[in-house]
């Protein structure tokens, strides 16, 4: 339960940091990670990874994380189709 809490409170605080500064790509990179961590990929991608990447498109760590999170994204879709 705790986990889950800490979980929920960083997500806040990524949306705030967001709030209060939207071209912040290190907060949408923060929210891609707690969504990969939660396996939900596609939210890590559109949600997360994709934004950083937007607003910082020279930084190497967003680009690879965005192509880990389409990897396992691909790889969950084929594994749904099974």
């Amino acid at each position: 339960r705790g986990s889950v809490c800490r979980l929920e409170q960083a997500m806040q605080d990524c949306h705030r940091a967001i709030e209060l500064k939207p071209d912040f790509s290190k907060a949408y990179s923060r929210l891609g990670t707690l969504h990969f961590q939660q396996k939900r990929y596609k939210q890590a991608i559109d949600e997360g990874y994709a934004k950083a990447l937007e607003l910082e498109p020279e930084n190497g760590q967003y680009k690879q994380a965005l192509d880990m999170a389409e990897e396992r994204l691909k790889e969950q879709e084929e594994a749904e189709q099974l």
